[in-house]
Parts: structure tokens; C-alpha cells; sequence
């Protein structure tokens, strides 16, 4: 016969497993949304690239917006603006945003 603690310790330990299992599954939902956007950031910035006339590792997706980009977020070319102030679309320094 069990004791009403050891019952509530059994209780306590299927709730840990229940929420580790939970941890587990969002952690797996998690990786897959950072796996989609990392194929998604490498395809635009291809895209990009190709569109600009320069090399891929340039770009850089920047996050203010950009009514002429067409990534509608303002794109940065490394090599000549490594500060990133200066959108290749747009030309407006990101501290007037």
C-alpha cells in the first residue's frame, strides 16, 4: 500500500516527465522554424546577390524596414559599408529609421 506521499511523488514525477516530453517536442519545433529560416535567409541573399552583381557572404539582410527593397527590409552590401548604414535600395542610414 502506498502512502499519499509517495503517491503525490509518483504524481510529481509524471508531470516532470509530461513536461519534459513537451520540452522536447518544442525544442523540435524550434530547430525546424530556425532549419526553414536559414534556407530561406540563404535563398534571398542568393537572390539578392545575383540581382546586386556581388558575392553572396556581402549581403546583409538588415531589419529596418525598406519600401524599395524587395525584401521590404533594408539589404546592406558588406564589402562597401561595413557599418551598415547605407541600404543599397533605399541609401538611408539605419539611425534616421
Amino acid at each position: 500500500m502506498t502512502t499519499p506521499a509517495e503517491a503525490a511523488v509518483a504524481d510529481l514525477i509524471a508531470e516532470r516527465d509530461r513536461v519534459r516530453s513537451l520540452r522536447r517536442e518544442a525544442f523540435a519545433v524550434v530547430r525546424a522554424y530556425l532549419e526553414q529560416e536559414r534556407q530561406f535567409t540563404g535563398q534571398i541573399t542568393a537572390l539578392i546577390a545575383g540581382e546586386l552583381g556581388i558575392p553572396k557572404r556581402d549581403v546583409v539582410l538588415g531589419h529596418h524596414e525598406c519600401p524599395t527593397s524587395p525584401t521590404r527590409q533594408c539589404v546592406y552590401n558588406d564589402a562597401d559599408d561595413s557599418y551598415w548604414d547605407d541600404c543599397v535600395y533605399c541609401h538611408q542610414p539605419s539611425e534616421r529609421k
